[in-house]
């Protein structure tokens, strides 16, 4: 499979620094700042949940 970024978003300001840095491309802040036409058109749409919904589910669970 051939697979391109074509977009990428991150909400903590070192977080965004360490992607630019590994990935070489632009990450947006906010995602909910962007204007949609800005947002190239893309086959597959992956998000990640924070961490910290992880750590509170987990608590849950158990």
């Amino acid at each position: 499979m051939d697979a391109k970024c074509v977009f990428s978003s991150e909400l903590d300001k070192y977080a965004q620094t360490t992607y630019q840095a590994d990935f070489r491309e632009i990450c947006y802040r906010d995602i909910t700042t962007i204007k949609t036409k800005l947002i190239p058109d893309f086959d597959i749409l992956l998000e990640a949940f924070p961490v910290n919904f992880l750590v509170l589910l987990a608590q849950e669970i158990n």
